[in-house]
């Protein structure tokens, strides 16, 4: 629709709502909070002139912004007469209390003023608090403060007392507490706090004013400067060398012991413990890193702030986008490289689940200090779900006695104590290890067993009965670590460890370098002649133990598990020797030793050994045991048996579990059923995904007492497991999604649509036999399998008719998130060569979409319930499959969760609490409760004694109790209403429906891009007729007046430029039509403050031809603003940091009259087939107008350019007839590979 199509009712709607918005006073709440409220905040807490205060206030009525906007709800309203008399003056009112946190009340009290500025560490005072929380009752607690480059610097200090001196130090660092005490767990009941006086440690609480730590150099780490650790490189060395001065001063006075400086940290914090670690290693002697390690330039995984691919200034910059648009190209670590040292070997326990998103970097930290002569001990913890341990980004349980062990801080607790220990365990009647570890593990009963201490530190072996995680150690060491070097190894890169930026030597010729092929261009590194190539041969011959592991452990393995070729498994296996990777790695040692005659001769032939047992992850060891043989090889499901087992799962106990096997193209597949017993027929049937279980029981919840396995006995549904061989789903056409193959769904495209029409037809063929009801398919995953689960919905969609998307939805070529294989962005082949550097190295110039395009179905809407928290890193995906799926008429349903920590509620990248529950209501796989059940199941949750809002929803929806709720039955699906009592997300309907789906199909929306449904890979229609005014640019145009307000943004973090692109981007005009961008900060107050906010008030001046062009832009901001859009445009330039938009505002009355009647309009044709228009290879480029990705009609679309994002040129066309101009834009590497 072009821009003078819905002019005259917005005319007059706007018109109304002028007149009658300047016609009301501003109410007396308004006026008290503006005097009383705002004004005094500006003026007591801002420091603000009462004229200057006056206008902030001012500026916050009317911008709609900030805590005043509660009370002054009409930002047109005229001022009162006292609201315009406190201009001039008059004493101000007093202002209320400081609130509680995160309550409500009176404005937070100001940072006190001060009357000294120490330059060194001092006891904090009311004379020199400042910014610093010295807000403490607890007689363990001091805060310290002095000021550094102008700036106060703030460290807090828990001593314990009634332990023996002197004392350990832990340097604990966090960020992002922002010097508070609370988040520096600065308190005797925090876990920090708790070992620290069982084991008779200080700790001193690290922390910035910033929020992230400023790294050395810029974030620029090499080998000609692996270690930028001097005052020059970063304020942040002069801050910690002021609190070891502190430390070593205090020593008599505070008990401490100098000589045992320990640091700490997780997650950027980690890195933060490492570079202080590193940087100060004749002090520090120990560090623990919970959940990063070291990264490496092109080397997934990567960090959130981009440290190693982009320069500090290139993050602030452009963000995520950094490695896109202005990659580091001097840039080989972060955020240090561990250099060897002449005083000891630094301890680094590196401590990482296995489904960490940061899993990897630990590996390369413990790979960098093996080689430069240091105590690496690498902890690689597994998921235990069945013991309550899920893993994911955060420390692992009884993280602080496993440091306190791994650092040996105290003396080993005895082998008699040992012995007593693991007794206490297993008698402990806790639930899950961890629980009964800590159980036996606190002072009070530590102290009762025979043999132990309250103090000592546990071995190894005891610290393993809480979690039993991979422990790799670079010299078989645990506890305490060496007082004395070892000898530097030839493996070394760096000439002194003395100097906090040694100059590296040129590596010994037979050791690679750490680096590695990057995707981003890299500077060749000055000093460093080894290559990963071409390593030379030593002249030693492989060990014995090497020989024994190439022969009967890696061999057998690829042989019978990989079911290579001899030729192709020995090459394998050379490989893995000369790359020092895999599990042979702990075994050949010498990555360039000369191959033994046994180990040549198991190229050729002969009789393999018999496997060893399995490996633990990530160990050493012999092979797993292979595949048992088969004698059958059916083409259909076949009920599993010792014949045809294979590599299937079949080990189950459970009478409702049944598994199937078949051969597809030479390949066995295989699939699960939990047919529940005892409930009504015919059953809905569930596809349940999981990729990563590889066909497992355990990994598809194959159990009645999985939470899936519980739901379908209750609610009466059969569910049957989805995965594959590989771990990973192949999905169609390699990946390229778009306008000409908007749903890749043919054997053609993938072998997965083989898989799944088999598993369709067994459900169809048994529904007799195994009750199933083959008219009520759903399907369901999370994350991967989430995308998944929607693709084999949309390509079986007359069988599938609800699916359940959890943790994702649809991606958009150039449009952050981006997915953790970067599908979207790259094909399948591209992201398999350069893993995540494919964005950059080779980008899918065809890609629009992924997984699929959500066509219209001619058989009935598809029903998607597509569930994500606020936090989840995919966040954005969900939106974009739900408008998607809105424009082709499909009926979806997006229910977006909040964090609410207060309640146990985290989010981050997991499905909601009660999810299965969640599922069963949106679907409405049952008769829906009643409104009297409603009532009495909400009597239930209030009466619960529980204590989070979801534990009393769990309580009261389990079969047994609803069978007691009046007007209730166990099996009824809950209402909408019912559901939010868990979690109450933001619940957005398509077709405002919830429950069961339309069976009949709605008619064809005219949003729609698809011809058919019925064809696995509808073609594109094309699309209508599109009527456009002609082109307005030799019309003469007016600049007039416009703004927004981005909420929690500062000034700092705003481009004018990007900003001008992402508005014309979003308002479908010519970039050069927004000028004049300015940005002015404006303070969200009140006189009850709890939270102060700083937003952003956007002013800008548009272009338009008359007052029909300016309502029409009018509207179309407010709406942008309001359905998100518009911040997805931003986001995608790089403007990020705000938490949304507010206050929309153009000056229509602004714009000429309209003159004459509108101009007769032209048709113009969209092509039939998709055009390819390349942007300028030269990094200096004209933008014009932009596509917006979220309409529809043509595709035409613009290729990947690696060096800028550009933007289609439509010849100055100011209508939307390009809306479906996708605009490819030079893919961000991203960040978040988790899942």
């Amino acid at each position: 629709m072009c821009i003078r199509t819905r002019v005259l009712l917005g005319l007059l709607l706007a018109c109304t709502h002028f007149i009658g918005a300047h016609a009301a006073s501003c109410s007396s709440t308004c006026e008290t909070e503006f005097v009383s409220g705002c004004l005094t905040y500006q003026m007591t807490n801002k420091q603000l002139s009462r004229a200057d205060g006056w206008e902030a206030c001012k500026s916050e009525v009317q911008a709609g912004t900030g805590p005043i906007a509660s009370k002054c709800t009409d930002a047109t309203c005229t001022f009162t007469e006292a609201m315009n008399a406190a201009k001039e003056g008059g004493s101000l009112p007093s202002p209320g209390p400081a609130p509680a946190p995160g309550g409500g009340g009176g404005a937070p009290a100001p940072a006190p003023p001060v009357s000294e500025m120490p330059t060194v560490p001092t006891l904090c005072s009311s004379a020199n608090q400042g910014r610093c929380d010295c807000s403490t009752n607890d007689a363990h607690v001091s805060v310290y403060t002095f000021w550094l480059r102008d700036q106060q610097r703030c460290f807090s200090v828990y001593n314990p007392s009634g332990v023996s001196s002197p004392k350990p130090v832990v340097l604990h660092s966090n960020c992002y507490a922002k010097d508070k005490l609370m988040g520096l767990e600065m308190s005797s009941g925090s876990d920090v706090g708790k070992a620290a006086t069982q084991y008779g440690f200080a700790f001193i609480g690290l922390s910035t004013p910033e929020g992230n730590w400023e790294f050395g150099n810029k974030n620029v780490v090499n080998d000609a400067k692996p270690m930028p650790c001097s005052a020059e490189d970063t304020k942040e060395i002069e801050y910690v060398q002021a609190i070891i001065s502190f430390v070593k001063s205090q020593s008599a006075t505070m008990g401490f012991d100098a000589t045992r400086i320990y640091s700490e940290g997780f997650s950027q914090n980690s890195m933060f413990s490492a570079y202080i670690a590193f940087c100060f290693s004749s002090d520090v002697v120990g560090v623990w890193q919970g959940g990063s390690g070291l990264s490496l330039t092109g080397q997934q995984p990567f960090l959130p702030r981009m440290e190693g691919q982009c320069t500090a200034d290139s993050f602030a910059q452009y963000q995520n986008g950094c490695a896109t648009s202005q990659p580091c190209t001097d840039c080989q670590y972060f955020p240090v490289y561990p250099c060897y040292t002449e005083s000891r070997p630094q301890v680094d326990c590196i401590a990482m689940y296995d489904n960490d998103f940061l899993a990897g970097t630990d590996t390369f930290m413990y790979d960098a200090m093996a080689a430069e002569g240091h105590d690496a001990r690498l902890l690689r913890f597994a998921v235990d779900s069945a013991n309550g341990i899920e893993g994911g980004h955060k420390n692992p349980a009884s993280w602080t006695t496993w440091m306190v062990s791994c650092f040996g801080m105290t003396e080993q607790c005895s082998s008699t104590c040992a012995s007593s220990f693991a007794s206490c365990v297993a008698a402990s009647s806790e639930r899950n290890p961890f629980e009964k570890f800590e159980g036996c593990a606190s002072a009070s009963s530590m102290s009762t067993l025979n043999g132990c201490t309250a103090t000592c530190s546990p071995t190894l072996e005891m610290m393993k009965l809480s979690e039993s995680p991979t422990v790799t150690l670079s010299k078989d060491k645990w506890g305490a670590g060496s007082s004395t070097a070892d000898a530097k190894p030839s493996t070394s890169k760096c000439t002194s460890s003395a100097s906090p930026s040694p100059t590296p030597t040129t590596p010994a010729s037979t050791t690679p370098a750490p680096t590695t092929t990057t995707a981003a261009p890299m500077s060749s590194p000055t000093t460093t002649t080894a290559a990963t190539s071409a390593a030379p041969v030593s002249g030693t011959a492989c060990s014995s133990a090497c020989e024994t592991e190439f022969v009967s452990g890696c061999l057998t393995y690829q042989m019978t598990n990989k079911q290579l070729s001899r030729a192709d498994g020995w090459e394998a296996c050379k490989s893995e020797v000369q790359a020092g990777t895999g599990p042979i790695a702990s075994k050949c040692t010498d990555a360039t030793c000369t191959f033994t005659e046994a180990m040549n001769a198991a190229k050729e032939g002969g009789s393999l050994p018999s496997p060893g047992p399995a490996p633990a992850p990530g160990g050493g060891g012999g092979a797993p045991a292979p595949a048992p043989p088969v004698s059958e090889m059916p083409t259909v499901p076949t009920l599993c048996s010792s014949a045809n087992q294979g590599r299937c799962d079949c080990s189950t106990n459970d009478a409702h579990v049944s598994v199937y096997t078949f051969w597809l193209r030479d390949q066995q597949r295989c699939f699960s059923v939990y047919n529940p017993s005892g409930v009504s027929s015919p059953k809905p049937v569930v596809l349940h995904s999981n990729c990563y279980a590889k066909d497992k029981l355990n990994g598809l919840y194959m159990d009645s007492d999985s939470d899936v396995g519980k739901a379908a006995t209750q609610y009466g549904f059969a569910f049957i497991g989805l995965s594959t061989p590989e771990g990973n789903w192949e999905f169609g056409n390699k990946n390229v999604v778009n306008d000409a193959k908007p749903m890749p769904c043919s054997a053609e495209d993938t072998k997965e649509i083989e898989y799944v029409q088999a598993i369709i037809s067994f459900v169809k063929s048994q529904s007799a036999t195994m009750g199933f009801d083959a008219t009520r398919i759903y399907s369901e995953g999370f994350s991967q399998n989430s995308m998944f689960s929607a693709y084999i919905a949309f390509c079986f969609s007359s069988d599938v008719v609800g699916v359940w998307q959890g943790g994702s939805g649809l991606s958009l070529t150039g449009q952050q998130p981006f997915l953790p294989r970067m599908e979207g962005q790259c094909t399948a082949d591209s992201f398999a060569q350069y893993q995540n550097g494919c964005a950059t190295s080779q980008p899918c110039t065809d890609c629009q979409y992924f997984p699929v395009y959500p066509c219209y179905t001619e058989s009935r809407p598809q029903v998607d319930c597509i569930a994500m928290y606020d936090n989840d890193f995919l966040a954005g995906t969900d939106t974009f499959m739900y408008d998607a799926m809105a424009a082709e008429g499909h009926d979806a349903r997006l229910l977006r969760f909040a964090v609410d920590s207060a309640n146990g509620i985290e989010g981050g990248h997991k499905n909601p609490a009660s999810w299965t529950t969640w599922m069963v209501s949106c679907f409405g796989m049952t008769e829906q409760c009643s409104s009297t059940c409603a009532s009495s199941f909400a009597s239930c949750v209030a009466a619960s004694e529980l204590e989070k809002p979801s534990e009393k929803f769990e309580g009261c929806v389990l079969a047994s109790s609803m069978s007691t709720l009046n007007g209730c039955t166990a099996t009824c699906s809950p209402t909408l209403e019912m559901m939010k009592l868990s979690e109450s997300p933001t619940v957005t309907l398509s077709k405002d429906k919830w429950g069961a789906g339309s069976s009949t199909a709605d008619a064809k929306p005219s949003t729609s891009k698809c011809t058919s449904s019925a064809s696995p890979s509808p073609t594109p229609t094309t699309p209508a007729s599109t009527t456009t005014n002609p082109s307005t640019d030799d019309d003469e145009l007016t600049p007039i007046d416009a703004s927004v307000v981005l909420a929690g943004m500062t000034k700092d973090e705003f481009d004018a430029a990007k900003f001008a692109i992402a508005t014309a981007r979003t308002m479908e005009v010519n970039t050069e039509d927004i000028t004049d961008v300015k940005a002015e900060e404006v303070t969200a107050s009140s006189k009850r403050r709890s939270l102060t906010a700083t937003n952003l008030k956007v002013t800008f001046k548009v272009a338009v031809k008359d007052t029909m062009e300016a309502k029409e832009f009018s509207d179309k901001l407010t709406e942008a603003a309001k359905d998100g859009s518009f911040k997805a445009n931003l986001e995608a330039t790089g403007i990020t940091g705000f938490t949304g938009i507010q206050a929309p505002m153009v000056a229509t009355d602004q714009a000429p009259p309209e003159e004459g009647a509108t101009p007769t309009p032209t048709t113009t044709k969209a092509p039939t087939t998709p055009t390819t228009t390349k942007a300028p290879t030269t990094t200096t480029t004209t933008t014009d107008t932009p596509a917006k990705t979220s309409s529809t009609t043509s595709t035409t679309k613009t290729s990947v350019v690696t060096t800028k994002t550009t933007f289609a040129k439509t010849s100055g066309v100011r209508c939307a007839s390009a809306k479906w101009l996708v605009v490819v834009v030079a893919a961000s590497l991203g960040f978040f590979a988790t899942t």
